[in-house]
């Protein structure tokens, strides 16, 4: 547990945490800042604010630097639980997704470069193989095999292109629905 928010920001960095509870008057660097410098560096660990700065503006201001939630002061633990628990949950989501996208790009990766290694060892053929009665066969079947897995590829490819689009678009969405859920932004 860090008190100070430089001593914080050195631990965020260096271990990589599931959550980042923040108060927004720390010493030195302020919860506003080292939200914002988080969201800066791409990270996208869970950030909670608590704080007895719970003012429409102050709130605003907190999720304006990339907090997840804001909870002021005094709070109840209760609460403060299920909010840390929906953060975690949301993470735990997000880190699913995240995952699945990396290990199918590194698929399509692995398919792409396999399928330009067949066409360059079928290019190689000298004509009078590729004109051979008992290599003919074997060739056409090999053609169709790899138009088939070229279809996957490509279809592989706009199924990435569909989640990078989602991952962003809930990325963007949770913002945008975080500010708009603020009781101070109806006022």
């Amino acid at each position: 547990l860090a008190t100070q928010g430089e001593e914080g920001w050195q631990r965020a960095l260096a271990e990589q945490p599931d959550l980042v509870l923040l108060d927004v008057m720390l010493p030195r660097l302020d919860g506003f800042s080292m939200a914002a410098e988080l969201r800066r560096l791409g990270r996208t660990v869970p950030i909670l604010m608590l704080t007895a700065r719970g003012r429409p503006e102050d709130v605003l201001k907190g999720f304006a630097a990339g907090a997840d939630d804001y909870l002021p002061k005094p709070f109840n633990a209760t609460l403060l639980r299920a909010r840390i628990g929906a953060c975690l949950e949301k993470k735990a989501l997000r880190d699913q997704e995240l995952e699945l996208y990396r290990n199918l790009s590194l698929s399509q990766q692995r398919l792409d470069r396999e399928l330009k290694k067949a066409s360059t060892c079928v290019a190689s053929l000298s004509d009078g193989l590729r004109e051979d009665p008992r290599v003919m066969p074997l060739l056409a079947a090999f053609e169709r095999m790899t138009s088939a897995v070229a279809r996957r590829e490509t279809e592989l490819r706009a199924t990435i292109k569909e989640l990078e689009i989602q991952i962003n678009a809930s990325a963007l969405q949770h913002q945008v629905g975080s500010i708009v859920a603020d009781p101070g932004f109806q006022s």
